[in-house]
């Protein structure tokens, strides 16, 4: 009985050491791609000196390098005596570093990285062949290829790093540079982060009899012919803007439930009022809203009894520049709501209102007039 639990206690040792013979492996971070293994021949056989190993690459030394990625093996010998066959992979590791977005808000975006590298700097047996050192690794977000935000340093074990409030219009890249000899980097791909700017509504707004207190029962409308980008947009998406039109009352925003969805929008029979149009455009975060005022005796944006040769203004409401459609020979003025001329200038189709005070206007281009509102 002492015999064989003398030969069991040996196999035991025999066995623990034997695990601790290898490979040991060195996997290569891109943009590296060789890598290493090695094993710790005092600890292979009986462990008494005597082991030796035969790579599948012809070499007998202890340690080899420049394995390509993929599967290898190892003969192990004892006393000049085979006995173990160790297949192993060198990996091909690479950086990850994902960018998301946590939150869209209207003040802007908020992107997170969480980067991380396979090991997280290594096991036992498993190791890099070349280790990326924290001190000169760093990671940053890049705003249209150019690194807007303090480095953070990041180590094998990863990182989590969070960017608040970046603005729309632009594109974005979490990028990581290991600036040491090893040289290993990694980047996420690429986000486009649209904007629209003070987007602007091409609008048709007509009321030329008035109607009941009732909806439904009116005969104003409300047209939206297409939403334009404001001038301030730095990366606009690609045109025509679709998306979600809703209509509300104003000032109590109460929903019509008048949805509609596409390039524009038409409502009609309105009675008068002040109404808020509504644009929640697609896979963006810039809504369009802007009140519209429809008249009970004239149309902002149409004469009343013009026949077909209507004065169609836009946008409505206007900020800076009115347009409308003609451009006659003779003049246009715009009165206030007290029937005095704040404006005259030739009819070129378009003119400059940018410095006059909001509120209720009238357009009149030779025979023909419109309301417009200033905002």
């Amino acid at each position: 009985m002492r015999t064989g639990l003398l030969f069991l206690a040996s196999l035991l040792l025999v066995g623990g050491v034997h695990a601790q013979c290898g490979p040991y492996k060195g996997h290569p971070v891109w943009p590296d791609t060789l890598g290493w293994a090695h094993m710790n021949l005092s600890e292979c056989g009986s462990a008494n000196g005597n082991a030796t190993c035969l790579w599948d690459n012809g070499s007998t030394n202890w340690f080899v390098d420049s394995l390509v990625v993929g599967t290898h093996h190892v003969v192990m010998f004892d006393y000049g005596i085979p006995y173990d066959t160790l297949e192993f992979d060198i990996e091909q590791l690479a950086w990850q570093v994902p960018l998301g977005i946590t939150s869209l808000t209207s003040s802007g975006i908020l992107f997170h990285s969480d980067v991380s590298l396979a090991y997280s700097c290594g096991g036992i047996f498993d190791h890099y062949d070349c280790p990326p050192v924290a001190d000169s690794t760093v990671l940053y977000l890049l705003q249209d290829g150019i690194a807007i935000d303090s480095v953070i340093q990041v180590s094998c074990m990863g990182a989590l790093k969070f960017w608040n409030e970046v603005p729309f219009g632009h594109t974005y890249e979490a990028s990581l540079v290991d600036r040491s000899t090893c040289g290993s980097h990694g980047s996420s791909a690429s986000i486009v982060a649209f904007s629209i700017g003070t987007a602007q509504f091409t609008l048709n707004v007509s009321n030329l009899n008035g109607g009941a207190n009732d909806l439904g029962s009116g005969t104003g409308s409300i047209e939206v012919v297409e939403v334009q980008p404001g001038p301030d947009a730095t990366l606009t998406p690609p045109l025509p803007l679709t998306g979600m039109f809703m209509l509300l009352e104003w000032p109590s925003e109460n929903d019509l439930g008048l949805w509609q969805t596409g390039t524009g929008a038409i409502w009609e029979d309105l009675v008068p009022g002040q109404y808020e149009v509504f644009f929640n455009p697609d896979g963006l975060c810039n809504t369009v809203d802007t009140i519209v005022t429809i008249d009970a005796a004239t149309a902002i944006g149409d004469a009343a009894g013009a026949g077909t040769d209507h004065l169609h203004i836009r946008p409505q409401p206007v900020h800076d520049v009115l347009h409308w459609n003609g451009g006659g020979n003779g003049p246009v003025r715009v009165f206030d709501q007290n029937g005095r001329v704040v404006r005259s200038a030739p009819d070129q189709g378009r003119l400059d209102v940018a410095d006059l005070p909001a509120g209720l206007y009238e357009l009149e281009a030779g025979q023909r007039r419109a309301r417009f509102v200033k905002w």
